[in-house]
């Protein structure tokens, strides 16, 4: 998962809904991870749900926020 998170051609819906599937199985090193691949993004809304995820936000009201109800269909 943490591949496509970091992965700079994936599509933001992708690297958004792989964030959301690997935040609960890695603690520190998963957050900081994602936190990495956020501050390398050039895309606005991106690098904010990245840094979100990072911190541990709430992933509902954080997808609804960036408009992005594709990733959490993607997640399941």
């Amino acid at each position: 998962m943490l591949r496509i998170v970091e992965d700079g051609s994936a599509l933001p819906e992708q690297r958004v809904a792989a964030a959301l599937a690997a935040r609960p199985h890695g603690g520190e090193a998963v957050e900081r991870r994602i936190r990495v691949a956020a501050e390398a993004s050039a895309e606005p809304k991106l690098r904010l749900a990245l840094e979100k995820l990072s911190a541990g936000e709430d992933e509902d009201e954080l997808l609804e926020e960036i408009g992005a109800g594709e990733a959490r269909k993607a997640v399941g």
